[in-house]
């Protein structure tokens, strides 16, 4: 019996910690709605993926007929919880 209030305690100490692992990971699409001007919006996507060795980078597209298709980023930045992306052939950053 003790060894199992060992394991539960000890699992229940390391859950959280898998959770903050987790949540570290900023790779994959990211979409969202950019406001273009009033009552026009617009969906981008940033597909990031992390390099070899250990930077990412990340590339722009607007699903449906807007043109912006595969545009790089420039710089993608993650340090502290704080994402942010550049992307100087569209004058843009997030």
């Amino acid at each position: 019996m003790k060894k199992i209030i060992m394991t539960l305690v000890l699992l229940i100490t390391l859950l959280p910690l898998t959770n903050i692992l987790a949540a570290e990971s900023i790779t994959g699409t990211w979409t969202g709605k950019l406001v273009t001007s009033p009552g026009t919006e617009l969906t981008i996507q940033f597909d990031i993926t992390q390099e070899p060795n250990g930077s990412y980078s990340a590339l722009l597209n607007s699903p449906g007929g807007s043109g912006i298709k595969n545009i790089k980023a420039n710089s993608v930045v993650y340090n502290s919880g704080n994402l942010k992306l550049d992307v100087t052939e569209l004058s843009g950053s997030y």
